[in-house]
């Protein structure tokens, strides 16, 4: 089941072109298989079997917390990296 990620847990970045998430106190166990789906709302990174993360993009004012430029370079990439507590960086191309 995917793990709900607290904002104050994840940050969303775009460095060097590529959009980034990174996740602070979460782990992955596999490193194969991600997809992600971003919306305005809500950015979903899903992985093999039960293993996922929803990550909320509306801080507590309703504002998005990904830079503007984010969803672009997700776009452009056809996908976003995902940078977990130990450093691993996993891409997770646009589902579907």
């Amino acid at each position: 089941m995917p793990s709900f990620v607290p904002p104050e847990s994840s940050t969303f970045a775009v460095e060097g072109g590529e959009a980034r998430t990174v996740l602070v106190g979460f782990s992955v166990t596999n490193h194969q298989g991600w997809s992600v789906v971003p919306r305005a709302t809500l950015v979903v990174f899903d992985g093999p079997d039960d293993e996922g993360f929803l990550l909320p993009r509306l801080d507590a004012n309703g504002l998005d917390r990904a830079p503007p430029d984010w969803d672009a370079a997700v776009e452009h990439h056809r996908g976003a990296w995902l940078v977990v507590d130990n450093g691993e960086s996993i891409f997770a191309p646009l589902a579907g």
